[in-house]
């Protein structure tokens, strides 16, 4: 079960040798520990990869997590819930990524 809905950023990918797997990956250790530990995973270092931290579970595991996640939101604002429990620095860096993807919307 989710602690918090703003766990961490991840990326979640099938297993190529198990459809019915993900890694779901973290470029921050703490991320993929909170993520493991609410899923009752291991946290998997991978240097060499695009993410280095991968957490291997069960789809169904994956969706339960994310909809944890979703029923506990409690703001209304995301970046400034974010700086609230996890520090300005992290809520920059992801007011960066709002920033990048906006360009995507108003090029549309």
């Amino acid at each position: 079960m989710a602690d918090d809905d703003t766990d961490g950023f991840f990326s979640a990918v099938e297993d190529r040798n198990d459809p019915d797997t993900v890694f779901v990956r973290a470029r921050l250790l703490g991320d993929a520990e909170r993520l493991a530990l609410a899923v009752g995973a291991t946290v998997l270092e991978t240097p060499a990869a695009d993410y280095r931290f991968r957490v291997r579970m069960t789809k169904t595991a994956w969706a339960r997590y994310a909809a944890d996640c979703a029923a506990g939101i409690d703001y209304d604002n995301f970046k400034n819930a974010v700086a609230a429990r996890q520090g300005g620095a992290r809520a920059g860096v992801y007011g960066e990524v709002w920033g990048v993807l906006l360009r995507l919307q108003t090029r549309a």
